[in-house]
């Protein structure tokens, strides 16, 4: 079978979501059955999933006061990552976005111009949850700066 994108590697705990609504997009349905798991049980956030970018914009449209965070797949059929992020800026430039990958990296500019921060997959459970954390935190205080990964 499949295996999921994100190792089960446990450290120390980091803080806890208040409920946050995060928009986690994927379309490894591994990957989001995963994230889903982390977010919601180990993270406190509430979540909403979507399998490719266009699935994702529907889902944000009547949302989008709600949701505070979009985690997305970098390549994805439909839609990719970059381009779901830059739509949903359109209707929300504050969001942030958190960018993950199993592919390769891109370059930190072309990264810049449209995530607030970047995960490369597979990733533990601790820096999945570390980095939402940290991005939800920097953007309630308004910060300028994404949040270092």
């Amino acid at each position: 079978g499949e295996t999921a994108e994100i190792s089960t590697t446990h450290r120390t705990p980091t803080g806890r979501g208040r409920g946050e609504l995060i928009l986690f997009v994927d379309d490894e349905q591994p990957v989001l059955d995963v994230g889903i798991k982390i977010l919601i049980e180990r993270g406190g956030y509430q979540v909403i999933t979507a399998r490719n970018g266009a699935d994702a914009a529907a889902a944000f449209v009547p949302r989008a006061s709600e949701v505070r965070l979009l985690v997305t797949d970098l390549d994805m059929p439909q839609l990719d990552g970059r381009s779901l992020a830059l739509a949903l800026r359109v209707i929300k430039p504050s969001l942030p976005v958190i960018v993950m990958t199993g592919g390769s990296l891109e370059t930190d500019e072309k990264l810049k111009a449209f995530a607030t921060a970047f995960l490369q997959k597979p990733c533990e459970v601790q820096s999945l949850l570390e980095i939402v954390h940290r991005t939800l935190k920097n953007a309630a205080s308004g910060s300028p700066f994404p949040p270092k990964a």
